[in-house]
């Protein structure tokens, strides 16, 4: 797992570059960190997952908000989603979903060596 004191720094890169903290995805590890340490991480939504991950988003243009998946590892890895504002939540939702999705991919490639 990644080092809180460098999550903190990741996040705080983001935010200096205009992006919003939004979410993590976390190991049971990483939520016990988050819980430890929850004034760096208040109010920010966690979900259990099987990788570390931060999202991050913010308005690309004035129609479009891209979303950045970055995950939380010693190698850094992000992948991008661009969504138009007017999305439902559903539609929004299901995007991010592939995106997870495609992160867990290449997380499992990482962990296999390939």
């Amino acid at each position: 797992m990644i080092d809180p004191a460098a999550i903190a720094d990741i996040v705080s890169l983001y935010k200096r570059h205009g992006w919003a903290l939004r979410r993590f995805l976390a190991t049971p590890e990483l939520i016990k960190v988050l819980t430890e340490q929850n004034d760096l991480w208040q109010g920010v939504e966690q979900r259990s997952s099987d990788i570390d991950g931060a999202w991050f988003s913010r308005s690309s243009d004035p129609e479009n908000e891209t979303w950045e998946l970055r995950l939380l590892a010693s190698t850094p890895f992000a992948l991008l989603e661009v969504l138009s504002k007017t999305a439902t939540e559903t539609e929004r939702e299901e995007a991010l979903t592939r995106v997870e999705e495609k992160m867990h991919e290449f997380r499992s490639k990482q962990i296999r060596g390939h």
